[in-house]
């Protein structure tokens, strides 16, 4: 039979192993990871924002016609002439 004792100091060990911090310069390492992930993820999500807009801009520009330039349109006018 396996002694008590022996399972008893492996929790010890583990449990110690898991709460002891880890080195600063480990903790820097990781934050900095976050920080250049972070920028990277909102750079690459404005990116599509600003394709999307210019598409969708683009779209609306190719619909609109553009008026005639000799002729004045009506609903230019703002009051009835007299």
């Amino acid at each position: 039979m396996a002694d008590p004792r022996d399972d008893l100091s492996a929790i010890v060990d583990e449990v110690r192993r898991v709460t002891t911090l880890p080195a600063a310069q480990t903790l820097r390492q990781r934050s900095d990871r976050r920080r250049r992930r972070r920028i990277a993820v909102g750079a690459a999500g404005l990116a599509v924002v600003a394709v999307v807009a210019g598409s969708t801009l683009v779209r609306v520009r190719a619909d609109v016609e553009t008026p005639d330039v000799g002729r004045r349109a009506s609903s230019h006018r703002r009051w009835p002439r007299r």
